[in-house]
């Protein structure tokens, strides 16, 4: 497990390592369902849910943390992308 001062160092390394590096979490924070709303049919599918998107909330929470103006950015850059669609 990293500690902080190492998480911070890797996470940065790799975003800017590569635009698709960045574009993947952005994907993986967006299917996570982390911003989903209203309730599953079941519990059992709920809290699979819920733990999934906590996961995205936690690579979201890293964007923050490390490299915020690189996450303000991507949402930019997804906002004007769905405006043009």
């Amino acid at each position: 497990m990293l500690d902080d001062e190492h998480l911070k160092e890797a996470f940065t390394n790799a975003i800017t390592s590569s635009k698709y590096t960045e574009e993947l979490l952005m994907h993986l924070i967006e299917k996570s369902g982390c911003f989903r709303q209203g309730l599953a049919k079941d519990d059992r599918t709920e809290n699979y849910n819920r733990g999934y998107g906590d996961f995205g909330l936690y690579i979201r929470s890293l964007f923050l943390q490390y490299a915020p103006k690189t996450y303000l950015e991507l949402i930019e850059r997804t906002n004007e992308n769905d405006t043009r669609d």
